[in-house]
């Protein structure tokens, strides 16, 4: 369970970073992130999702922006060299949530 909420808190993080490219719906993030971590889109269609999307607190995704604020001119850096090791970037956001 714990794993899926990190899998879900990272979709909403990334949308939330992500929303100003408007060509980017919050599907298509969602889908590209489940692609690089090997899930099968599907699984947003599950109830266990259902479930887990609406027992999320607005506070881990406020918890999540704030250290994305308080980290902000590192993250250029991390993300260049995550982009020169070939790691698909949703890893950059997985481990800012694994970090908390």
């Amino acid at each position: 369970m714990k794993a899926m909420l990190k899998i879900f808190l990272l979709f909403a993080c990334s949308t939330l970073l992500l929303a100003n490219a408007p060509e980017k719906s919050s599907y298509d993030t969602q889908v590209k992130i489940l692609k690089e971590l090997d899930i099968d889109a599907s699984f947003m269609k599950t109830s266990h999702y259902a479930k887990m999307r609406q027992g999320i607190q607005n506070s881990q995704v406020r918890t999540f922006t704030d250290a994305l604020k308080n980290g902000y001119m590192y993250i250029p850096m991390i993300k260049e060299q995550i982009k020169k090791s070939g790691v698909p970037e949703s890893f950059f956001y997985l481990a800012m949530i694994e970090s908390g």
